[in-house]
């Protein structure tokens, strides 16, 4: 057995792609619709609500219920983490290293801008993560909708089923190639190398090509 050499499938970003311009048509993943519907039953217009104890948060004792502050409420406060999500710019299976460190700067303006200088950051060209505080500072949830969502976590997160068809595709494809490939995981489809050789990684020319048809990708020609 050949030394495992990527455990994931799909790099977000190719590298020494000269030969590839990926400026390109991507299928985004479908966006799963929640209908919620709320009732509401307003006891006070048949029985009124002057008599009995209050039961809202009264820290006081004074019978008196607070008001949360407007201007202290988060400007994610209503939404559910679903609705936040799809608001988050998607980063393209197809991205550049320019286009992802556009997004990612998109994000840590928002960061500044809600909890100053000291979230200022440059992207690593790697991961969009953020180098200062938690997902629970006030200033990440605020911004909770400004940060890029890479495609794969977009699709296994909204269209897990079609997201591991892809995968498959894509694993049929580079098998058929002569790619020395792990087998594909159950539930993502997902896939690794097992040897370089004789075509090389994730970023060789043949496996790109997988990918294109597999993600329903365009190759445009060669890059100036």
């Amino acid at each position: 057995m050949g030394q495992l050499i990527s455990s994931t499938h799909v790099p977000a970003t190719i590298t020494g792609m000269s030969a590839i311009s990926m400026k390109t048509r991507v299928r985004e993943p479908r966006v799963r619709r929640h209908l919620v519907t709320v009732a509401v039953v307003s006891a006070c217009l048949l029985t009124g609500c002057s008599e009995g104890p209050v039961e809202a948060d009264d820290p006081s004792g004074s019978g008196v219920a607070s008001i949360p502050d407007p201007s202290v409420t988060s400007k994610t406060s209503g939404k559910s983490a679903a609705d936040v999500d799809d608001q988050r710019p998607l980063v393209r299976l197809d991205a550049t290293p320019a286009d992802k460190a556009a997004l990612f700067n998109g994000w840590v303006k928002c960061l500044v801008a809600e909890g100053g200088p000291k979230y200022n950051q440059t992207f690593d060209g790697k991961q969009m993560v953020s180098s200062v505080g938690s997902e629970t500072d006030a200033a990440h949830v605020a911004c909770a909708s400004k940060r890029p969502e890479e495609y794969e976590d977009r699709a296994k997160r909204t269209d897990p089923s079609g997201f591991k068809e892809d995968n498959l595709k894509m694993y049929r494809c580079a098998q058929a190639a002569g790619y020395k490939l792990t087998t594909p995981d159950r539930e993502t489809g997902q896939f690794g190398i097992t040897s370089t050789k004789p075509n090389g990684d994730f970023g060789s020319p043949k496996m790109m090509a997988c990918r294109n048809e597999a993600f329903g990708l365009t190759s445009q020609g060669s890059q100036p």
